[in-house]
């Protein structure tokens, strides 16, 4: 299928990418789907994230190039967005690199069945020996959703993932939604879902056209802190947003219970990086906002997240030293 007439906007956020933006670039350049404009943001980079930008600027009338005081991703996201003159995007981060026909796939699947997302498949890569040993998939299979399928998929944290990568929107899905500029953390993991909800039909193949790069985690304990508070906070959006959906009960029971575990994961991850006697703001804050789980019927959890919750609300001091002293068990 002949699919060149429609544009689709490439948008690379990029911040301190020197040692993989050129491997990123030359697979997005290289696209055997031509029609495309290259939206680079250098989000306040202090590498040579920008010289290597400026060669490819010079190569390539495609490219746009922008530079910026660092704002954050949530922010370039959204930038990218608004600079953005097609009607359709995606987005490649600048630590991996896709296969060549990444664009032409999901705009032929977009188009074909009449979607308003398309979806591919990822390769996890830890090394690029790792990458070259991973099985070519040959035949396609195409699966067809209506939003509230994919939201489904999406609140149970299972197939659909809130990766902003991977995926070919219509323009017009984010009228009235942009990324958080406020959290430094999830900011796609906050948006993705609010967009699969103004979608009328998504298309997803099971054909593996993105490398995700991962990386040793070196953050630091308060930059860990930080990371855990805001998945905390995100996830429970998530869960109050999906109450706007009459899911069948077990599927409700199952996003609850989902919501609950990795509330309760990061709480401990973010205990076991402080001292006892030290209760960081964010910790309050999550109480507080975790308060409405209490009314749950006690049918829907299971028991060590109902002891839990009351613990961590009614007597926090007490719950911090439990899991303190606990790290194996719980």
């Amino acid at each position: 299928m002949n699919t060149e007439q429609h544009k689709v906007s490439v948008i690379i956020p990029i911040y301190n990418a020197e040692k993989t933006l050129v491997k990123c670039l030359e697979s997005v350049v290289n696209q055997t789907y031509k029609n495309i404009e290259i939206i680079l943001i250098n989000d306040g980079s202090s590498d040579k994230s920008e010289a290597i930008c400026k060669d490819y600027l010079e190569k390539d009338t495609r490219i746009i190039y922008i530079k910026q005081e660092n704002k954050g991703i949530g922010f370039t996201r959204n930038k990218g967005i608004s600079l953005s003159t097609s009607d359709y995007i995606c987005f490649v981060d600048s630590d991996d690199w896709v296969e060549d026909n990444y664009v032409e796939l999901l705009i032929n699947n977009l188009v074909k069945y009449d979607a308003d997302i398309s979806i591919g498949e990822v390769n996890y890569v830890f090394t690029v020996e790792d990458y070259l040993k991973k099985p070519k998939q040959l035949n396609e299979k195409i699966e067809l959703l209506k939003s509230e399928e994919a939201l489904k998929l999406i609140f149970l944290d299972k197939e659909l993932k809130s990766f902003p990568w991977m995926k070919i929107f219509k323009k017009s899905l984010f009228k009235n939604i942009k990324y958080p500029e406020n959290i430094t953390h999830f900011e796609d993991l906050a948006t993705n879902y609010k967009i699969f909800s103004v979608a009328n039909k998504i298309v997803r193949s099971n054909q593996k056209i993105y490398n995700y790069v991962y990386f040793q985690n070196s953050n630091s304990n308060s930059k860990e802190i930080l990371r855990q508070y805001e998945f905390i906070i995100t996830k429970n959006e998530m869960f109050l947003f999906s109450k706007n959906y009459k899911f069948d009960s077990k599927t409700e029971k199952k996003i609850l219970k989902n919501t609950l575990s990795d509330c309760f994961n990061s709480i401990k991850k973010i205990i076991r990086q402080i001292n006892i006697n030290f209760l960081p703001k964010e910790l309050e804050t999550v109480r507080k906002e975790l308060r409405h789980y209490l009314n749950k019927d006690i049918t829907k959890l299971n028991l060590e997240h109902f002891v839990f919750l009351r613990l961590f609300i009614y007597f926090p001091h007490l719950f911090y030293k439990l899991i303190k002293l606990n790290k194996k068990k719980y």
